[in-house]
């Protein structure tokens, strides 16, 4: 009963390690790279929530923007509805999209 208790305590300490790989911090400590991007790409945003993860971070602004960035602070992710900046958009992708679907907003975004 002990070994199969001490078990079973061991493998729930290991999936919590696992499971909560999200640790909240504030947005002044993300990257460098991740705040000028978000002051130049979203300046009225408001950070709402931001996440140190597994890989990278991750933040919730207030316009419902989603943007996760890799551990040097580059973004990897982003989602807005109100379309994802120009400037993530490469070129190739602007031009198909200019010739293809003029119309059209990105609204997601990945690298």
């Amino acid at each position: 009963k002990r070994f199969l208790l001490i078990l079973i305590l061991l493998s729930s300490i290991a999936l919590s390690d696992v499971a909560g790989t999200n640790k909240p911090i504030t947005p002044n400590r993300l990257p460098r790279t991740s705040q000028q991007f978000l002051r130049q790409n979203f300046p009225y945003a408001i950070p709402i929530d931001t996440q140190r993860t597994n890989k990278g971070y991750s933040v919730l602004l207030n316009e419902l923007i989603y943007i996760d960035f890799d551990q040097r602070g580059r973004w990897t992710y982003i989602h807005s509805p109100n379309g994802v900046p120009d400037r993530t958009i490469p070129i190739n992708i602007k031009i198909y999209l200019s010739q293809h679907h003029e119309n059209q907003t990105i609204i997601r975004i990945q690298r």
